[in-house]
């Protein structure tokens, strides 16, 4: 399949919200997301697809149901490791649940989970992590943007709307929960 292919990316994802609401299964593989689609066994070509598409497939199913708290799982997470089947039995800590996301070289998107509770440390992993990498982008942007300002390159008053536009796209509609989670207050952005 092209990478391009969105019919196949919409089938996928509409197969794997139908999982989650008619089946109950909160975490499926790849491997088992492209046999309930299309209801055969999966082909090696058809899997390596799935794979490389899993960040468009996890795109388009929040799209569809923003409401859901999913994020993408590394092979680790399907197998069966010393008698542990994390399936079953969640990751007791922050070591165990690093091993079972992509995160870092090599690591496959091999399934999409949804989120599982407060003590769901595989999520919480994932979030940090896409936070990190967003403050990574923004913090880089700000300060490119500073420079060009010092070098003459912007004048100030264009790099104050482009800061503050690239403010307003960071912050979520909901900003005022935000200061909720340090001290009650609403956030004074």
């Amino acid at each position: 399949m092209s990478r391009k292919n969105t019919a196949w990316i919409r089938a996928l994802g509409d197969g794997w919200i139908e999982m989650v609401e008619q089946q109950g299964i909160l975490d499926a593989s790849a491997e088992e997301l492209c046999e309930y689609v299309y209801k055969k066994p999966t082909s090696p070509s058809q899997l390596y697809d799935t794979w490389e598409n899993m960040p468009a497939i996890e795109k388009y199913i929040r799209a569809r149901r923003p409401d859901w708290l999913i994020h993408t799982v590394a092979d680790p997470y399907y197998w069966k490791y010393k008698n542990r089947n994390y399936r079953k039995t969640p990751p007791a800590n922050m070591p165990e649940a690093r091993a079972l996301v992509p995160i870092g070289q090599g690591k496959k998107r091999a399934g999409i989970r949804l989120a599982q509770g407060p003590d769901d440390l595989m999520w919480q992993l994932m979030n940090r992590h896409h936070g990190r990498c967003a403050t990574g982008s923004t913090r880089f942007y700000m300060a490119r943007l500073i420079d060009g300002k010092d070098q003459k390159h912007i004048t100030l008053a264009e790099a104050k709307d482009q800061a503050r536009e690239q403010i307003t796209n960071v912050v979520p509609p909901n900003y005022t929960k935000i200061g909720q989670l340090w001290n009650g207050q609403p956030n004074p952005l």
